[in-house]
């Protein structure tokens, strides 16, 4: 049987259920350009738009709404992938706690 690349969907959920297993809230939107996923927890919130490891292309209004949020601060990411965008969430929850850690 030939190699077929993993779909968008089956990464987003592989990455939801390891978030929810981690704490995470996950909200679904990902609608006219809005980014697939938006990622809470402890404060924090980043919002993911996940395309596929290989060959996965971003839309012109997909990265208008990313720069837009990035715009307006929010911590917003592209990610090739389940395993790049569970590193963003990864890294950003480090960010989050060192700057809360900071605070004390």
């Amino acid at each position: 049987m030939p190699y077929r690349e993993r779909l968008e969907s089956a990464d987003e959920a592989d990455l939801r259920k390891w978030a929810l297993a981690d704490g995470w809230d996950v909200i679904k939107v990902g609608r006219n350009g809005w980014p697939d996923r938006v990622f809470v927890k402890g404060g924090l919130h980043v919002w993911i738009e996940v395309k596929r490891a290989k060959g996965g292309r971003r839309a012109v209004l997909q990265e208008r709404r990313v720069k837009s949020l990035r715009d307006h601060g929010a911590r917003a990411f592209f990610a090739d992938g389940r395993t790049e965008a569970w590193a963003v969430l990864q890294a950003e929850w480090r960010r989050h706690t060192e700057i809360l850690m900071g605070d004390l």
